[in-house]
């Protein structure tokens, strides 16, 4: 399950060498996201790119195809950390390795290549390469993994850029090995019978973009926050019609869907799209044009609202002013997600607990709030949602160290997962808030003190700001924050 390896490559001198880790880091920070932070919180001061796989990579377990990715945010200069498709991960695993962490600057553009070894080379080649808007540094690119898969946000194709470094190239691993325990056979029940992912109308059928009828029917799409028209009713997911289905490593969930060979927007992305103004008929063909280029759509957007130009006309050519993404809606630096704060409080207080900058898969309140599982809570309301937050922002440390899709937790608990680590649930739990402040006390070390935690001035009602700001404060009480 783990390899209890390393690599580390320092690319201002084109060395590498492998860091040895104990049991005791295993025990405690699991691997993908944890093993993450707990390297990034080591060797801080080198401004590390790190790339971690987990316990599950390659098992075959549903969702567990994911990589996870952390650095400093070259935007917002606090923590970025995501996760990201493809064969990435089971790739590095594969090699013998639980993560990938690179340092330093190459003088010249080179790649980066593990194949039996580690070799340098100066053409592009790779699982994961840097985006074309990086070569004008603007802070938010991404990398593409797999010429299809990309991080979320962050910046993670501009950091590579400014380390020279074009590509990164795995020998191919072999397909997963099924694993061939029960905790596979309740895993996968539980995926295949949760509607909001395997149903008629759930992610499996549509992509994320299924969560946009929800969010538009409660009325806490980004145009609220933004002072936009809502779009109109018959423009959903279902609208763009029959579309083909891609998955990480045989997931059946499959939530990243194609139409005549190009992706179909995301939620976020497809919500901010049609919030901006953009034609319904042309949203697959500008979302395409934004993952060529690497470009988060979501701090694209924010900079459309400031700047007040035609969306296309922007996305197409990204004046030089806006390099830097937009700090009007933003939490840590990080734009506003699609999900309006003030209609679903949950998501607002996640927002600004986040270690990640605004980002509502931090603390997933989506999944009661809107999606009502596993019990409903009131979304105009924030009490309550402090210890509700804190324990989901625990099961998705831990999850996303095993590493598992986000969309696994509509269905699956830890409880389920724990059993494929002969482990317990309570013991995740410890993981995951464990996982949780270290990322804590590394925003803490970047410069980001508890007056950060703050939504953007007017995203809340007068009244609604009153209740927030008491949850909030039991908020860091109960993490020992305050």
């Amino acid at each position: 399950m783990h390899t209890g390896k390393i690599l580390s490559v320092n690319l201002t001198n084109l060395s590498w060498n492998i860091l040895p880790l104990e049991k005791c880091i295993y025990d405690k920070f699991i691997g993908g996201r944890g093993l993450s932070g707990h390297l990034l919180g080591t060797y801080l001061e080198n401004n590390p790119l790190i790339f971690c796989n987990g316990p599950l990579t390659g098992s075959g377990y549903q969702t567990s195809a994911r990589c996870a990715v952390m650095h400093i945010n070259p935007k917002t200069g606090g923590l970025f950390r995501s996760d990201f498709g493809g064969r990435f991960a089971s790739a590095l695993k594969n090699e013998g390795y639980d993560g990938l962490m690179i340092t330093g600057r190459a003088e010249s553009c080179i790649s980066l290549v593990i194949d039996n070894g580690v070799r340098f080379a100066d053409v592009p080649r790779g699982y994961a390469t840097v985006s074309p808007g990086a070569d004008r540094n603007i802070k938010y690119c991404k990398i593409i993994s797999d010429g299809f898969f990309t991080s979320h946000r962050g910046g993670t194709g501009t950091m590579m850029h400014r380390m020279n470094l074009t590509a990164i190239g795995i020998r191919p691993s072999g397909a997963p090995q099924a694993p061939d325990t029960s905790a596979y056979e309740d895993i996968e029940r539980l995926i295949n019978a949760a509607p909001s992912l395997t149903g008629r109308l759930g992610i499996g059928k549509f992509g994320t973009a299924a969560l946009y009828d929800l969010t538009r029917a409660r009325d806490i799409l980004p145009n609220t926050f933004f002072n936009l028209p809502q779009p109109a009713a018959n423009t959903n997911a279902c609208a763009l019609g029959e579309t083909q289905s891609v998955s990480c490593g045989g997931c059946t969930i499959a939530c990243r869907k194609m139409k005549n060979g190009l992706r179909v927007p995301e939620y976020d992305e497809f919500a901010m799209l049609l919030c901006m103004g953009v034609p319904f008929e042309r949203i697959i063909e500008t979302y395409n044009h934004c993952m060529k280029q690497g470009i988060d759509i979501i701090t694209a957007c924010h900079c459309i609202a400031q700047s007040g130009m035609d969306p296309e006309e922007f996305l197409y050519d990204i004046p030089e002013e806006f390099y830097n993404g937009s700090d009007r809606f933003a939490v840590k630096g990080v734009e506003l997600p699609a999900i309006a704060p003030n209609g679903a409080l949950g998501v607002a207080l996640g927002y600004v607990t986040s270690p990640n900058g605004a980002d509502w898969t931090t603390a997933m309140a989506l999944t009661h709030e809107i999606l009502r599982k596993p019990v409903p809570t009131d979304r105009q309301s924030a009490e309550g949602k402090a210890v509700i937050n804190i324990a989901y922002e625990n099961a998705k440390a831990a999850s996303d160290s095993l590493p598992v899709c986000r969309y696994a937790l509509f269905a699956v608990s830890l409880e389920e997962y724990a059993k494929t680590l002969n482990t317990t649930a309570a013991k995740l739990a410890e993981c995951g808030s464990d996982i949780f402040m270290n990322e804590i006390n590394i925003i803490r070390r970047l410069g980001f003190g508890i007056e950060t935690d703050r939504l953007p001035q007017g995203a809340l009602t007068p009244e609604q700001q009153t209740g927030f700001d008491a949850e909030l404060k039991k908020y860091h009480r109960m993490r020992g924050l305050a």
